[in-house]
């Protein structure tokens, strides 16, 4: 199923206890044993709304909103192993031209769906989708242990109008425990659809008793991202 353009939300609300409404399934459909919770053929494509807010104390909060478009576009292979092209661009609103912003890879590597952002490899999800609970996000790059967690596997999940029966929530990092700051990465994926939702948050608050805002939540320095799903399918 492909959701229209045309039929976007104008607007995100940004939301720091939640960032959409996730609906549970009493009868949840069968799990898939593969892939399809990202789809690997040339050709498919998703676009998100994205909003992207940077918090400074000294300066007024830098905010963008933009849209996102992710292309499988080509197959290459590094040390034998197939590796999906992944071409993202960006554009303001949907009456400008894309442009081109960078380029990323994905591959399936003994099990684990490992994603290449930015130069670098996380493991997205483990395969088959279910057959773990729980792993460690960056065991291919150097950033240290960061223990994935997969939740609400098979439920339903609303992204604006939209409502996804089969989906699975990657808890990639949470702290919400701090009087000083708050953390929050998680990652959505549906069936047949591949990533639909992506939060991102980190706040730092006052931790000084001689800050006029100490004991408050006002953010002091941060950055805020969230990314919806609008449109996919295969170009």
């Amino acid at each position: 199923m492909k959701k229209s353009l045309l039929h976007r939300l104008a607007f995100f609300c940004i939301a720091i206890t939640a960032f959409s409404c996730n609906l549970g399934s009493e009868d949840p459909v069968d799990i898939s044993e593969g892939s399809s919770f990202y789809p690997l053929e040339i050709g498919s494509f998703a676009i998100y709304d994205v909003i992207s807010v940077d918090y400074n104390e000294f300066i007024d909060n830098d905010t963008s909103i933009f849209q996102l478009k992710e292309v499988i576009s080509d197959t290459f292979s590094v040390e034998g192993m197939r590796n999906y092209r992944v071409e993202r661009y960006t554009r303001p609103n949907p009456d400008i031209q894309w442009v081109i912003d960078s380029v990323w890879s994905i591959r399936v590597d003994e099990g684990r769906l490992v994603k290449t952002e930015s130069n670098i490899p996380y493991i997205k999800l483990m395969l088959p989708v279910g057959s773990v609970d729980k792993w460690n996000g960056n065991v291919f790059n150097s950033f240290g242990f960061e223990e994935y967690n997969l939740h609400d596997l098979g439920k339903s999940y609303q992204v604006g109008e939209e409502i996804f029966n089969n989906t699975a929530k990657v808890l990639q990092e949470l702290d919400t425990t701090s009087l000083f700051s708050r953390t929050i990465e998680e990652e959505v994926f549906a069936e047949n659809v591949g990533l639909i939702h992506k939060a991102s948050l980190f706040y730092q608050y006052p931790n000084k008793e001689d800050h006029p805002d100490f004991g408050t939540q006002k953010i002091l320095q941060g950055h805020f991202l969230e990314q919806k799903v609008i449109d996919w399918g295969v170009e």
